[in-house]
């Protein structure tokens, strides 16, 4: 008989297995489709398979990936043909992590790059893809939930609830992980994501009252440009 995965967990584990292989969190083989494949192959490509995204392969490489969200923002919002090309909507290049990586550092990369999708490779090849959804359905009180909630917050209020519900949390995961340097790296980064939204929404209400703020955003984004979207079409500013 196999081996119990649980007996395999270190004790402090916990709920919360951050410093395990990201490996451990792929959930099945990766799909993939090709660039000149339409937007409708996508989407039944995904129906079928209940995914939210396709890693996208030319002449056995790995050159751009496909996300639900794309399909949402980039066909439906925009009103293109169904029938337009993979090669037209796909995100390149491709944030990926090696598959002997920790969870938490795949977790920091997708807070610091803003995307809901990364790739896990070996060796350069693509093994699997998880999403932020994978984080969240494993563990209700996780940062990527939290990370979830500022992205959507339309207040300063309700940023203010989050950064109260974030202590407890980080206070659960250093009694279950223990890895201080760590979590401070996460709680710098979560702290980040609430004071950039905060400035987004303050843009935001100036905008509407006809206050500009165009210096406030050449000061944030250097060129008064927003950043780009994430290359994997999920990135959302703060």
């Amino acid at each position: 008989m196999g081996e119990n995965p649980q007996s395999m967990m270190p004790e402090n584990s916990g709920s919360f297995p951050f410093f395990h292989p990201v490996s451990k969190l792929i959930k099945g083989p990766i799909q993939i489709i090709g660039p000149e494949a339409t937007a409708s192959d996508c989407a039944r490509k995904m129906s079928e398979a209940s995914i939210g995204s396709l890693v996208v392969i030319a002449q056995q490489s790995m050159i751009g990936i496909v996300t639900s969200t794309d399909l949402v923002e980039k066909v439906l919002a925009l009103k293109k043909k169904d029938d337009c090309q993979v090669s037209e909507i796909m995100s390149s290049p491709v944030i990926c992590i090696s598959k002997s990586e920790s969870i938490f550092e795949a977790l920091m990369l997708m807070i610091q790059k803003g995307i809901s999708h990364l790739v896990i490779t070996e060796k350069d090849v693509p093994v699997g893809v998880i999403s932020e959804w994978d984080w969240m359905t494993a563990q209700q009180r996780h940062p990527a939930a939290l990370i979830h909630s500022i992205k959507s917050a339309d207040s300063a209020e309700s940023l203010a609830e989050i950064r109260k519900e974030m202590m407890p949390l980080i206070e659960q995961i250093f009694e279950e992980e223990g890895q201080a340097e760590s979590l401070t790296r996460l709680i710098t980064e979560i702290h980040d994501q609430i004071t950039c939204r905060l400035i987004e929404l303050g843009l935001g209400e100036m905008e509407k009252e006809g206050r500009g703020g165009d210096a406030l955003r050449i000061f944030l984004d250097g060129d008064g440009q927003r950043r780009p979207q994430g290359t994997d079409g999920d990135y959302r500013p703060g």
